[in-house]
C-alpha cells in the first residue's frame, strides 16, 4: 500500500512521461523523505519536545492549525522561489541541439530552455516545443494537425502543432529521446542564437 501511495503521490505531482523518469523521480522522492524522517527523529531525540512524536515510522506534530497553515505557506514560498531560481539557472545555460525527423524527412535547430513554455497539447496533455515555422516546414504533416492555444501579452492565437516521428534533445551530458511531445509552429520567434523553445520538464539530461 505504501509503494501504490508513493507512486500515486508522483503521478499526481509529475505526472507521467518516461518510465526511466518515473523511476528516478520515485528514488529521489523516497531519498527524500529517509532525509526528513531522519531529520526530525534526530531533532526529537536531542530535544526532547513535546510537540513531536515518532511511532512506528511515523511523525506526528502536536501544532494548532494557525501554525500548520503558516508552515505549509512558508513552505510554498521556499519551493517557489528554489523552482523559479532553478529555472533561470537552466534557461541561462547552454543551447540544446533539436532534431526533429518526420516522415522520413529530418531538421534540426538550436532550442532554448524556458520555464515561461507552458504550452501542452489539449487533448493527450503532451508538451508542445515551439519552433520556427521554416526550420520544419517541410516535416508538417496536415493528416496529424492540431491546433495549440497560446496565450501572450498582447493576444491570444492557436498555433499549428503535429507530433514527429522522432525528437532528440542533444547537449554536452549527453542527448534523449522525446517520446510524447507535439512541434509548434511560431512565426513571431524573433531572438537570434536559436530557433526552438522547449519546456524544461521534458529533459533529464
Amino acid at each position: 500500500m505504501k509503494i501504490l501511495a508513493c507512486g500515486i503521490i508522483i503521478l499526481c505531482a509529475f505526472r507521467f512521461y518516461r518510465v526511466k523518469s518515473f523511476f528516478i523521480t520515485a528514488l529521489v522522492f523516497l531519498f527524500s523523505n529517509f532525509i526528513f524522517l531522519g531529520i526530525i527523529i534526530g531533532l526529537y531525540l536531542i530535544f526532547n519536545s513535546d510537540l513531536i512524536a515518532v511511532k512506528n515510522g511515523t511523525v506526528y506534530f502536536d501544532i494548532g492549525a494557525k501554525e500548520l497553515l503558516f508552515s505549509a505557506l512558508f513552505a510554498y514560498i521556499i519551493s517557489a522561489v528554489i523552482v523559479r531560481i532553478y529555472n533561470r539557472q537552466l534557461s541561462k545555460g547552454e543551447l540544446y541541439m533539436l532534431e526533429i525527423e518526420n516522415n522520413g524527412k529530418k531538421a534540426s535547430a538550436f532550442a532554448l530552455c524556458d520555464s515561461g513554455n507552458k504550452l501542452r497539447e489539449p487533448f493527450s496533455n503532451y508538451s508542445v516545443i515551439v519552433v520556427k515555422s521554416e526550420v520544419v516546414e517541410g516535416l508538417f504533416d496536415e493528416s496529424t494537425m492540431r491546433l495549440i492555444p497560446a496565450a501572450t501579452v498582447n493576444s491570444d492565437s492557436y498555433l499549428k502543432a503535429f507530433k514527429p516521428d522522432r525528437i532528440v534533445i542533444k547537449n554536452s551530458k549527453g542527448e534523449e529521446v522525446i517520446e510524447n511531445a507535439y512541434i509548434a509552429l511560431s512565426d513571431e520567434m524573433k531572438k537570434d542564437g536559436f530557433s526552438a523553445v522547449i519546456n524544461p520538464e521534458i529533459l533529464s539530461v
